[in-house]
């Protein structure tokens, strides 16, 4: 396989992998933090703090 073949095949890993984990956080199955940690996010609970945030916010716009 080339290298862009190489790539694509990573991204279509990468793909499958963000939807997996999401499916399984929308399942009740694990949690926001563990899919963060499972796709390699340095800082899991301070990308959680921050999600928090967003939502706070977010809900406070509506």
């Amino acid at each position: 396989m080339d290298s862009l073949g190489d790539a694509l095949a990573v991204a279509q890993d990468r793909s499958r992998l963000v939807e997996d984990q999401a499916r399984l956080v929308a399942a009740g199955i694990h949690s926001r933090r563990r899919a963060a940690d499972e796709l390699g996010v340095q800082d899991p609970e301070t990308e959680f703090e921050r999600w928090l945030e967003e939502e706070q916010e977010a809900g406070k716009e509506s």
